[in-house]
Formats: structure tokens, sequence, C-alpha cells
């Protein structure tokens, strides 16, 4: 019986929840842009309060002029 692997071998990260390292933008910047709504929205929480982003959408939003 063959056994399938779930595992994502995935040498980078799928989701951040510190979008301005990624986006190569200070923490301030990022929550001034978010602030005036222009970041995106994050894909998900972890908790009540950690909201978290998905890599790729935020580097879809950086070549989309952002």
């Amino acid at each position: 019986m063959a056994t399938t692997s779930t595992a994502i071998d995935s040498p980078t990260p799928l989701a951040t929840s510190k979008p301005w390292l990624v986006c190569g933008i200070s923490r301030g910047q990022w929550f001034k842009l978010s602030a005036s709504g222009r970041t995106p929205l994050p894909s998900a929480r972890l908790g009540t309060r950690r909201p978290v982003y998905l890599i790729a959408e935020l580097q879809a939003w950086l070549e989309a002029g952002a």
C-alpha cells in the first residue's frame, strides 16, 4: 500500500503577520497606509488581534503599483 505525503516542501513561507517586511517599508509607514485604506485586507486573523497576509497577495499588490 502506497502512502502519500501531504507535507508542503516550500522553502519560503506562504503568509506573514509582518507585511511591512515583505513590502520593504517601515512599520510606521505600513500602519499609515493601512489607516488610509491603501493596503490589502488581511487574509485571516490569528486570534482576535493579529492579521495575517498571504505573501502572494502582497507581491501582487506591489506589482500593481502600490
